[in-house]
C-alpha cells in the first residue's frame, strides 16, 4: 500500500488517540503495523496506549522495539521510563528518564518524573535536584513545587521547604494539597501559629480534607490549645468514623491523654469507641495449642518502633535477657525504616518478620501461621500493630510499655502488664478493657543507650542560683503546668527554668505566657531538639527536673535520674501521670512524688533550698539507679517471664484465652 494512506491512517490514529478514543485509535495503528512493523511511531503509540489502559508489558515491549528502531528519539525513552515507573522498576525507570534528558535536556517534566522517582528510592538529594531544575526549565511547574517541599521537609530542610509550597500556592492558590503541605512543614518547624492557620485554609478549600483536620487537631494540641484540638478531632471522626484506622483518632487519644480535665473512663470509652472500627479477619478463629503447662512457649513482640526511639530503652533490655531455653522470640516490625539498633534488637530474637509492607488480613494471617503462644503489643492506639490485635492471633494477647499499655479498649486483648506502683493493688480497673498483671517491682527496665556520661556536680554549685529543668514535649505543659511552675519561681525568685523548646512560634507563645503570668522570660532559657548525647548533657545544667502532669515524664525521668538530676513529680488519676511516680517509688524516693498541686511546689521549693540534698542526689543517684530493679535487665526478664508462665498455666488449666 503506497505511504501516504499509511500516513493519513496515522494522523487519523493520532486524532483518535488524542481524543481519548483509545480503541479506535489501537485499532489504526495495528492496521498500520500489519502493513508497515517498523513503523516507529505506531510502536511508540500503541505502546503508550497499552500503558493508559494497564497493559504494561505489553507497552514496555512495544516501546522498546520504537527504540530499537529509532534510538535518539527522547519521546520514546521518556514514555519507556513512565511505564517503568509504574511497574515499580525504580532503577531502570531512573535510567530511562536520564537517558532522555541526555538526548533533551530541556524536557521539564522528564526531569520532574526523574524526581519522583528518585524520591521513591529515598534518593532525596538527588530528587531534590531533579525538582529545582525542573522549576529552572519551567519556573510555573506547580507540582515540582509541591514535590519539591515534600522532599525537602523530608530531610529536615524546613525552611526552604515552607518557600516552595509558598511559591506552589500562589501559583494554584485554590489547592488544598499546598496549605496542607505548608502547615505541615510549618508545624516541624515549630511554626504552630502559622501552621494552624494553613491547616484552617485547607480546609475552608477542601471542608471534608480528614487529613488537615487531624494534622490541625495535633498542632492546636502542640500549642498548649487542648480544648480546640479535641473539638476538632472529634469532627474529623465525626466526617469519617473510619479516621479511627487513619491519624485523626490517633491524635485525639494524644490530646486526650495530655488533658488535665480527661478522665480513665473517658479514655476508656474513646479507645473503644476506636476498637469498634477496627477490622478483623476472620473473627471465629481460636487458636489450639498444646497445652502442655511447661513445655517452651512462643513469644511474639509486634512494634512499629523497633528502631532507636523513646521504646528502645525499654524493648532492649527484656529482649536481650530472656531465657531463650525456655521461650522461643518472634519480633514483628512495622518499622518504616531500620538502623543500628534495629540490628540489635534482631540478634536477640531466634525469628524476626518484617511486617511493615503487609495490610491487616496479611499481618494477621502470616502471625497465626507462626503458632504463637503469648503475642505482645508494644505499639500506641492507632497503629497498625494495635489493630492487628483487633483479630485474635495467638491464645493469649497483651499489651505492654508507658502509652500502649494504658487500654486497648480490643476485646481480643486479655491482659496489660503494668507494677503495684501504676496501678496500686485494690485499685478501680473498670478504666481498662483488659485484666491488670503487675510485676512485682516495675513494669520498665531501662538501658541509657549511650556510653557513660560522666554525672557532673549540681550547677548550683558554680551558678550561685538553682535551675529547675523540663526537657519534656511542648505539649505536655499545659496552663496548669505553667501556673503550677510559676508559683515555684516566685517562691525561688533567683531561680531559672531551662525549657526544651525548638525555635519558632511555639517557643515564643511559651515566653509570653510566662511573661503574661508574672515571671520575667529573661528566666527561661531554651533548647532545641538534639541528638541523643548532646540531649543528656543539658541534665548538666539542671538542678531540678520538673515533671509534668497529667502526662508525667517515663524517658525522660529515666534519663534525669540516670544524670543525677532527682525528678519532682504529680502523681494522678490516670496512668499515664504515674510512670514518674512509680520510677521514684522503685529509688524509694517517694518524698519526691506530691498528690496535690500544692505538695508539688513545697517538695519542689524545699528541695531547691537544700544544698546539701542536691549535692547527695547528684553524688548517689547514678548508683542507686544501677542498683535498683529499673536496670537490673535479667531479674526484669525473669519476672516478666514468670508472669507468662502464670498466665500460661492459667490458659491451660482452662483452656480458654478470655479475661480471668
Amino acid at each position: 500500500m503506497p505511504t501516504l494512506p499509511i500516513q493519513q491512517t496515522f494522523e487519523l490514529a493520532m486524532q483518535h488517540h488524542q481524543a481519548g478514543r483509545l480503541n479506535e485509535a489501537e485499532g489504526l495503528y495495528r492496521q498500520i503495523l500489519v502493513q508497515q512493523p517498523s513503523h516507529i511511531n505506531a510502536l511508540h503509540y500503541l505502546g503508550v496506549i497499552a500503558h493508559q489502559t494497564g497493559r504494561n508489558d505489553l507497552a514496555l515491549d512495544l516501546i522498546r522495539q520504537a527504540i530499537a528502531i529509532g534510538p535518539t528519539w527522547p519521546e520514546a525513552h521518556y514514555n519507556l521510563a513512565i511505564v517503568l515507573k509504574a511497574m515499580g522498576r525504580q532503577d531502570e525507570a531512573i535510567a530511562a528518564f536520564r537517558q532522555t534528558l541526555a538526548l533533551r535536556p530541556d524536557q521539564a517534566r522528564a526531569c520532574f518524573h526523574l524526581g519522583v522517582v528518585l524520591q521513591a528510592s529515598e534518593q532525596l538529594d538527588q530528587a531534590i535536584a531533579a525538582y529545582r531544575q525542573a522549576i529552572a526549565l519551567q519556573p510555573n511547574y506547580p507540582e515540582a513545587y509541591n514535590n519539591l517541599g515534600v522532599a525537602l521537609a523530608r530531610t529536615g530542610q524546613y525552611e526552604p521547604a515552607i518557600a516552595a509550597f509558598r511559591q506552589f500556592i500562589m501559583i494554584k492558590p485554590n489547592a488544598a494539597e499546598g496549605q496542607y503541605n505548608l502547615g505541615n512543614a510549618l508545624q516541624a518547624a515549630g511554626q504552630l501559629g502559622h501552621a494552624i492557620v494553613a491547616f484552617r485554609q485547607a480546609i475552608v478549600l477542601k471542608p471534608d480534607y480528614l487529613e488537615v483536620y487531624s494534622n490541625l487537631g495535633l498542632a492546636l494540641a502542640n500549642s498548649g490549645q487542648l480544648d480546640e484540638a479535641i473539638t476538632v478531632l472529634r469532627q474529623a471522626i465525626t466526617l469519617n468514623p473510619k479516621a479511627a484506622n487513619a491519624e485523626g483518632f490517633t491524635n485525639l487519644l494524644y490530646a486526650l491523654y495530655h488533658h488535665p480535665g480527661c478522665s480513665s473512663m473517658e479514655l476508656l470509652e474513646v479507645t473503644r469507641q476506636w476498637a469498634r472500627q477496627q477490622p478483623v479477619v476472620s473473627p471465629g478463629y481460636f487458636p489450639n495449642r498444646d497445652r502442655s503447662p511447661d513445655r517452651k512457649l512462643k513469644i511474639g513482640y509486634v512494634s512499629g518502633s523497633f528502631v532507636m526511639s523513646a521504646d528502645a530503652h525499654f524493648t532492649l533490655p527484656l529482649l536481650a535477657h530472656h531465657d531463650r531455653k525456655q521461650f522461643e522470640i518472634f519480633g514483628y516490625s512495622r518499622a518504616g525504616r531500620h538502623d543500628e539498633f534495629t540490628q540489635r534488637l534482631r540478634s536477640h530474637c531466634d525469628h524476626w518478620i518484617d511486617i511493615c509492607q503487609l495490610g491487616t488480613q496479611a499481618a494477621v494471617e502470616l502471625i497465626r501461621s507462626h503458632e504463637i503462644d503469648i503475642l505482645v503489643n508494644v505499639s500506641n492506639t492507632g497503629d497498625l500493630c494495635r489493630t492487628l490485635f483487633a483479630s485474635r492471633m495467638a491464645p493469649i494477647q497483651m499489651i505492654w510499655l508507658i502509652f500502649a499499655s494504658c487500654t486497648s479498649g480490643l476485646e481480643t486483648v486479655d491482659y496489660r502488664i503494668s507494677d503495684p506502683f501504676v496501678d496500686a493493688v485494690g485499685m478501680d480497673e473498670t478504666c481498662y478493657s483488659e485484666q491488670t498483671l503487675r510485676l512485682p517491682e516495675t513494669a520498665w527496665c531501662y538501658d541509657p543507650l549511650v556510653d557513660s556520661l560522666p554525672v557532673e556536680p549540681p550547677p548550683v554549685i558554680g551558678n550561685g542560683f538553682v535551675t529547675f529543668g523540663s526537657l519534656h514535649r511542648l505539649i505536655k505543659l499545659n496552663p496548669s503546668v505553667l501556673a503550677t511552675w510559676v508559683e515555684i519561681l516566685r517562691a525561688t525568685p533567683n531561680a531559672r527554668l531551662l525549657i526544651q523548646a525548638v525555635a519558632g512560634s511555639a517557643r515564643e507563645h511559651l515566653l509570653d505566657q510566662f511573661q503574661q503570668l508574672g515571671v520575667d522570660r529573661g528566666r527561661i532559657d531554651c533548647i532545641g531538639k538534639l541528638p541523643r548525647r548532646e540531649y543528656l548533657k543539658q541534665f548538666h545544667r539542671i538542678d531540678v527536673l520538673l515533671d509534668t502532669f497529667p502526662f508525667a515524664g517515663h524517658t525522660t525521668a529515666f534519663d534525669s535520674l540516670w544524670m543525677g538530676v532527682p525528678v519532682v513529680t504529680l502523681s494522678g488519676g490516670t496512668l499515664v501521670s504515674r510512670a514518674a511516680a512509680s520510677t521514684l517509688e522503685n529509688l524509694k524516693l517517694g518524698e519526691l512524688i506530691g498528690r496535690t498541686r500544692e505538695e508539688y511546689v513545697q517538695i519542689a521549693v524545699k528541695l531547691a533550698n537544700d544544698l546539701p540534698r542536691l549535692k547527695e542526689l547528684r553524688l548517689t543517684l547514678r548508683q542507686r539507679m544501677e542498683n535498683s530493679p529499673l536496670m537490673d535487665a535479667p531479674r526484669f526478664a525473669r519476672n516478666f517471664e514468670s508472669v507468662y508462665r502464670q498466665v500460661w498455666h492459667r490458659y491451660c488449666a482452662t483452656g480458654d484465652c478470655v479475661k480471668a
